[in-house]
């Protein structure tokens, strides 16, 4: 039953914005950064709005800063303030000390209401509850059939309604036609080689074609069956698969047992990553466009970025790169899965003279022209290119410390989709 929720102030979105940078200002990172600086009070700290390494992003930075001045203990306080400056600032922490030309600052106060005017609807598709509402029908001209149809609130696996043909699912062709079978027999219908082809074939485009509704939830309620709520279970259960496989993993005994079990990690890792990536991206785009939803989770964006430059990897000198994440644990996979051939270098062919006898090199073609082209010919040049073909799998060593602080690093994602989530539901109460 969807729980009542009180719509979310302007002061309590301020208070849960302080309330993040303050987890920011006890992590070590930011201790560290802070340690020989003359902050006092009085003294400013304006935030990074982006933390993850936004080579090939689909959006571009926000323009506004989170400023956060220190009060009189030397704590972040409020009142936080946005900035807008001319220049994107590139480092995670800046020191504005009070001395400094004074910014101009925008209270947060007033920009929280902006944005939150500006939200729409679109961003909230993340929290909108997948409906199965939508009858698919298709032509299945077989007699006594006319149609095929996909319904999901259907009477049965398979039923016949006159010349139409109903499934409530695609998932399992063989018990489907099995009980179209029997269907077709209390009709006096003999299905033939014919129609379960025509069967098999609709099967597919059924599938192909399906869709569902995604519909908002109500806005003086709070659900669990949202998009990112189901995503969200989805990366706890690998995320859990992933720890039991580690924990194996660490504890087999000879090469057989320990292959066997990284094997199982890298599968989780692989898929893991690949699916919470394609979700993050969305979330750091979503934060470009919609600041606010970056303001209220920040400080899971920068524990996602720490996390993630921890790993012993990270080729990017200032920002950790989601891209070289996914592609450490992919080469780690692939050479586990389909590398066959036992090498880990490229093969230089040392050929003796004359072993490309008849060279001969064609120049100034027809433009245009494809089975006369520009070319070098020599003899077995067909032999040539099918050898040219052999590729290895790329070589990236990945240390064990590197699976057992990705279970960190799933973590910190999964966080930060469920406090993205979370406050998505928030914004949406009326």
């Amino acid at each position: 039953m969807p729980r009542k929720l009180k719509k979310p102030t302007t002061k309590s979105l301020a208070d849960m914005v302080l309330r993040a940078l303050r987890r920011i200002e006890k992590d070590r990172a930011f201790a560290g950064w802070s340690a020989n600086l003359p902050m006092q009070e009085g003294d400013s700290v304006a935030f990074n709005n982006s933390f993850l390494f936004r080579r090939g992003s689909k959006t571009s930075k926000s323009p506004y800063y989170l400023v956060a001045p220190l009060g009189r203990t030397g704590r972040l306080s409020a009142p936080l303030s946005i900035l807008e400056p001319s220049q994107a600032q590139n480092v995670d922490f800046r020191y504005v000390p009070k001395r400094q030309a004074s910014p101009a600052l925008a209270a947060l106060d007033d920009s929280i209401r902006d944005q939150r005017d500006k939200l729409g609807t679109i961003v909230f598709a993340l929290i909108s509850t997948v409906v199965e509402d939508r009858r698919l029908q298709l032509p299945f001209a077989h007699q006594p059939f006319e149609t095929i149809a996909l319904d999901s609130n259907g009477p049965a696996d398979v039923a016949l309604h006159g010349t139409e043909v109903v499934l409530r699912s695609t998932e399992d062709e063989a018990a489907l036609w099995a009980a179209f079978g029997v269907e077709c027999g209390g009709v006096g219908v003999s299905p033939d080689d014919k129609m379960k082809s025509a069967f098999a074939k609709a099967l597919d485009d059924l599938e192909t074609q399906a869709s569902a509704s995604l519909r908002l939830p109500p806005t003086n309620a709070r659900t669990t069956t949202g998009v990112t709520d189901n995503i969200l279970r989805a990366l706890r259960l690998q995320k859990r698969l992933y720890a039991k496989s580690l924990k194996k993993y660490q504890a087999a005994r000879g090469d057989d047992s320990r292959r066997t079990h990284f094997n199982e990690v890298l599968r989780v890792a692989y898929s893991f990553s690949r699916e919470a990536a394609t979700l993050l991206d969305l979330i750091v785009s979503i934060c470009d466009l919609k600041p606010l939803v970056l303001w209220c989770t920040i400080d899971r964006h920068f524990a996602m970025s720490e996390a993630l430059r921890a790993l012993p990897w990270t080729r990017s000198k200032n920002k950790p790169t989601m891209a070289n994440y996914v592609n450490a644990i992919g080469d780690s996979r692939n050479r586990a899965f389909h590398s066959v051939f036992p090498f880990e270098k490229a093969l230089h062919f040392v050929l003796p003279d004359g072993a490309l006898d008849g060279a001969e090199l064609r120049l100034f073609s027809e433009f245009g022209s494809k089975s006369h082209a520009n070319e070098l010919t020599y003899n077995d040049k067909e032999l040539v290119e099918v050898l040219t073909k052999f590729t290895r799998t790329r070589v990236r060593p990945t240390p064990d410390s590197f699976w057992v602080k990705n279970e960190a690093v799933m973590a910190a994602m999964i966080a930060l989709f469920a406090a993205t989530n979370d406050l998505l539901k928030d914004l949406h109460v009326r």
